[in-house]
Parts: C-alpha cells; sequence; structure tokens
C-alpha cells in the first residue's frame, strides 16, 4: 500500500493541492494545471480532461458529491489501483472544505461534506501500481450533470486549469501560461467568471501553437486582479482545426479579504 500523504501531523489527510498552497506571509499560492486531450473549432473549450466547457462552474448551489471509477482495480478493498482521493472544495457559502473519500471501484460512494465548487482531486493512497487505474469521476450526486473532475487512468490528480476563489479571500492571479499542440495556431484565454451571476469575461489571451509561437508563459509582477471571494478563473483554448491538444497552467495568491 502507498500513501502518497505529505507527512506532517496537523496536515494528515490534506489534499496536495492544500498543502502545497500552505505558506508563509498571511498567503497561499496555488497552481493549478490542466490538460484537453481534443479540441476542435467552434470552441472556445476549457482546458481540463471533460473537454467542451467546464461543467463544474454550473453548480448554483452545493450537493454531496458522488466519486466512482470505470476500473474495478480502483477500490479500497485492497485494490491495486487507486484506494483513496483526496478532495478540496467549497460548500455552498464558499467556504472550504475537504475530505478524503474511500473509493469502491465502479460503484458511486458519497461524500461526507456537501460541495459547490472543487478546486482539486488527487489519489491520495494507492495499491501495489503506484496509479489510479481507470477514469476517476467527481460530479454532483443530484445534478450529475455537474462534474469536476474527469480524473484519467494513471494521472494521480484531476487536471483542471480551474479554480474558484474561496469566500472572504481575495486571489490575485501571478502567472498563466500553456500551449496548443498542432500545427496550426489558436488561442489561449484566462476567463474570469464572478460565480454570483456567471457572467464571464476575457481577462487576458495569447495566440498560441503555431511554430514561430508554440507555448508562452506569462509572468505578472503586479498581477492580474484582485478578485473577490466567489469568483471563477480558468482557461479556456479556440483553435483553429480541429483535434488539437491544450495544456495550460497558472499560479494564484489567495489573502484574508
Amino acid at each position: 500500500m502507498k500513501n502518497h500523504s505529505v507527512m506532517g501531523e496537523a496536515r494528515q489527510g490534506m489534499p496536495l493541492i492544500v498543502q502545497a498552497a500552505r505558506a508563509e506571509g498571511g498567503y497561499d499560492l496555488f497552481h493549478l494545471s490542466g490538460y484537453n486531450s481534443d479540441i476542435d473549432v467552434g470552441g472556445p473549450e476549457a482546458i481540463w480532461e471533460g473537454g467542451g466547457q467546464y461543467t463544474g462552474f454550473n453548480a448554483f448551489a452545493d450537493e454531496v458529491v458522488e466519486v466512482f471509477s470505470d476500473a474495478a482495480a480502483d477500490t479500497d478493498a485492497a485494490g491495486n489501483g487507486a484506494r483513496k482521493v483526496g478532495i478540496f472544495g467549497l460548500d455552498g457559502s464558499g467556504a472550504e472544505v475537504m475530505e478524503t473519500v474511500n473509493l469502491d471501484g465502479v460503484n458511486p460512494v458519497n461524500t461526507v461534506n456537501s460541495y459547490m465548487r472543487v478546486n482539486g482531486v488527487e489519489v491520495t493512497d494507492t495499491g501495489n501500481t503506484d496509479m489510479n487505474a481507470g477514469t476517476i469521476t467527481v460530479r454532483q450526486s443530484v445534478t450529475v450533470a455537474n462534474v469536476f473532475a474527469l480524473m484519467q487512468p494513471m494521472e494521480n490528480r484531476a487536471r483542471n486549469a480551474v479554480f474558484t476563489v474561496p469566500a472572504g479571500k481575495i486571489a490575485i492571479v501571478k502567472r498563466w501560461g500553456g500551449g496548443i499542440i498542432g500545427p496550426n495556431a489558436g488561442q489561449l484565454q484566462f476567463e474570469v467568471t464572478v460565480a454570483q451571476d456567471h457572467i464571464s469575461t476575457i481577462r487576458d489571451m495569447a495566440v498560441v501553437g503555431d511554430t514561430v509561437n508554440p507555448n508562452f508563459d506569462r509572468v505578472m509582477p503586479l498581477g492580474m486582479g484582485p478578485f473577490p471571494g466567489l469568483t471563477d478563473l480558468g482557461i479556456a483554448a479556440a483553435a483553429s482545426a480541429n483535434n488539437l491538444e491544450g495544456v495550460a497552467s497558472f499560479e494564484v495568491l489567495v489573502f484574508d479579504a
């Protein structure tokens, strides 16, 4: 059995996205990275493993979340794949909540907490393969179309370039970047949505994916923002051809408001 939790009694059971974020100096630093394996003309499409638009931002209320795999080996009952996953997100008030879920293969397991947003999902314990065997789905248990994560096999974490600022916090984006893999140019855009009204605005963009500029990394010393609590942040890509791959990431500083 492999335990993937970061050592430290005070942090035992915390998802790694949270453990890595806790910083000195009165702020938390989060690094979000995503992947979309099939970007087509007609987008933009969010940079997440589900393809198309990110459905986790469609939730208007919190619900119990269900977690399951499409592989029987992903089970806490001595499975060879993933056994436990850590979930870090926000409840209906926007407060941070987190927990560890014991997997049961293809059978859905409900969370203890209710979630309106999920900012991170990762495998925290595995069998002898050290990785998840199947695709692990994390979605609301009633409004099942609101999928927060589709962790692909052998990834051990959800690759979603999305983040929602917790209530009572403010966030500043310090850098963002990415690329489109393919012979044709495309466009990456950093999107900001105020969760209360779900109106999306584009705050920054860059043309990427050609031989001259296959990717980019934009560092912003003064930052982008500030963004108040319950603001949705994410990166999307518009492609000039079908069947392109996209990767993107961003770093966000989160402070008490």
